[in-house]
């Protein structure tokens, strides 16, 4: 029985047995130390470690260029989709430049481009942020669960109503069993919750951040929760114009 060597060329490959590799090595008028190392080094460059054939220059060009290709046709396939569920979420397109900031943009992203599962513990993390957020910014100490909190919250008019049902309905969105990945996400309706719960960050974000325009400018309805960097009384914000 022969065995097989894998040759490599530009563009291609090829297996011949290595029969007629002798075979054709035996026509040549080259020394025979010369054919063994032309067969060793052009016709089965193997690691001499794991005894592998090495992936040539030319063979990984052509892999990335199919990798391309194929990014771009999912890209093109689905971009309808995208620009639908990025017009679904009605968000605050300007927000203070705090700590969950960019995780909070990156929840958008993620449903624009259709990672449920990810948007979902996303948003998780980022409402239980931004309400420990609220609560230090006005002084107070979190006590018992957190609807509970958001309950005192409403009671003290410092969350409306609407907000803070946003808040708890996000907390109920199976969190446990994402956070840990227990076995019952297999049941969970990701694109549903993960749609509501966008919805619902969308809802916290423009309270806590709403604004109005004086002069072309934002001014904070809520000054408390934007942070002045200058002497001016001007602030850092995060841009999320576009998606």
């Amino acid at each position: 029985m022969s065995r097989m060597a894998r040759v490599v060329a530009p563009g291609w490959t090829h297996h011949v047995s290595q029969r007629c590799v002798r075979s054709m090595a035996g026509r040549s008028s080259r020394p025979k130390a010369s054919r063994r190392r032309r067969r060793k080094h052009v016709l089965c460059p193997r690691n001499t470690l794991t005894g592998r054939v090495e992936v040539s220059n030319v063979n990984e060009h052509i892999r990335r260029h199919q990798i391309k290709e194929t990014l771009c046709q999912m890209h093109e396939q689905t971009i309808e989709e995208r620009v639908n569920r990025y017009l679904e979420v009605a968000h605050q397109r300007i927000i203070a430049n705090h700590h969950f900031a960019a995780a909070s943009t990156e929840c958008l992203n993620l449903y624009r481009d259709g990672y449920f599962l990810s948007t979902l513990m996303m948003t998780q993390a980022v409402a239980e942020g931004v309400f420990r957020f609220v609560v230090e910014r006005n002084a107070l100490t979190q006590k018992g669960e957190r609807p509970e909190m958001a309950a005192c919250l409403v009671e003290r008019n410092i969350l409306t109503q609407g907000c803070a049902d946003a808040f708890v309905r996000i907390w109920k969105s199976f969190r446990n069993d994402v956070h840990h990945m227990n076995p019952n996400v297999a049941k969970v309706p990701f694109p549903d919750l993960a749609k509501r719960s966008i919805a619902d960050l969308a809802t916290i974000e423009r309270e806590i951040f709403a604004f109005r325009v004086n002069n072309g400018k934002p001014v904070p309805i809520q000054p408390k929760y934007w942070d002045p960097s200058g002497p001016d009384g001007t602030t850092t914000v995060f841009l999320r114009l576009s998606p």
